[in-house]
Order: C-alpha cells, then structure tokens, then sequence
C-alpha cells in the first residue's frame, strides 16, 4: 500500500508539474488583482469580460485538480 501511496503522489506531482499549476496560480492571482481594479471595466469591458472568462477557467482547473489531489481514495492508502 505505501508503494501505491508512492506511485499516486508521484502521478500526482507530474500531472501538477505538466499542467504547471504554479504559474496557472500566479496568473490568477495577476487576473484577479485586474479584474478588481474598476478602471479596466470603465476603459474595455471586452478586455474585463475576458480576463474574467480567464480567471473562471484556470480557477475551474485549479479546483478539480485539488479536488482529484484530496480524493478520500487517496487518502485511504494514508
């Protein structure tokens, strides 16, 4: 059981790594601070809709992520 704890962690790490969540999390954070500033939606709303249709998608992303990450499977072989 702490070979497939091993293996999934692992599986785990390379999928974090190939969908490179860490700059997927900057990125939000950029967007997030954008999206909150009320200049942007009073010079382009099409600019502001956008960046929010970004933010929505690599949230989404982030989310299910974590979600497969803290499956209660995984937590099982613990």
């Amino acid at each position: 059981m702490a070979e497939e704890k091993s293996n999934l962690e692992e599986s785990i790490t390379r999928l974090s790594k190939s969908l490179d969540l860490s700059l997927k999390k900057k990125r939000l954070q950029e967007l997030d601070a954008e999206i909150s500033d009320p200049d942007l939606w009073k010079e382009s709303r099409e600019l502001a809709e956008a960046k929010t249709k970004e933010a929505g998608l690599i949230r989404e992303l982030i989310e299910d992520f974590d979600a497969i990450k803290n499956e209660d499977d995984i937590k099982a072989l613990e």
